[in-house]
């Protein structure tokens, strides 16, 4: 697979003890997230209690980013850490955790080997953002929050709108360009 690409409405959200949740992208793509025998997960949630407990997670890696919103998250036994816009929390799925507060956030899980980063970038209307994708892992995810972008592969323009995930497994471009359609918020996962 070089790419491929997910609008909002190939997307499949679900509720959950404190708000709904949609998942971008699962590895391997026929895994399961109630079976937990996924490589690694991206999804968005909506924390709509004022008060919730995050699912235990064993052998789990995770990262969490708000996006809109905010919340203290509570790692019991370990730390407690207010999280607004942006702001990214790493912890393992088996520690007891609870947040104050409510939130759109994005949540990165990995197992076994697999590690993984998440960023967020601002791109203005007409302006370009370059990643230089030789110096990344085997993944590049982009999620295009809000707003909406074109993304350059090879001879190849995408355009992408607000909630559509692009996935990219060793593509061969060393550098990728996104221009803003809009001004446009993305998150970038690598893995």
């Amino acid at each position: 697979m070089q790419h491929k690409v997910f609008t909002k409405n190939d997307l499949k959200t679900t509720t959950w003890q404190g708000g709904t949740t949609t998942q971008l992208y699962i590895y391997p793509e026929n895994a399961s997230y109630l079976e937990r025998n996924f490589d690694f997960r991206i999804s968005t949630a909506k924390v709509e209690s004022e008060t919730s407990q995050f699912t235990s997670l064993p052998n789990v890696h995770r990262k969490l980013m708000v996006l809109d919103g905010t919340i203290i998250i509570n790692h019991e036994g370990h730390y407690s850490k207010k999280l607004t816009k942006f702001e990214i929390d790493t912890f393992e799925g088996n520690w007891k955790t609870s947040a104050i507060g409510t939130c759109t956030d994005f949540n990165l899980m990995s197992t076994k080997n697999k590690n993984g980063s998440i960023a967020a970038f601002q791109i203005d209307k007409n302006s370009d953002l370059l990643i230089d994708k030789s110096a990344l892992s085997k993944w590049l995810i982009l999620y295009v929050y809000t707003g909406e972008v074109n993304v350059k592969l090879n001879q190849e323009t995408l355009k992408l709108e607000e909630g559509s995930v692009l996935i990219m497994e060793d593509t061969t471009e060393k550098t990728i360009t996104i221009t803003g359609i809009e001004k446009s918020e993305l998150i970038a996962t690598t893995i």
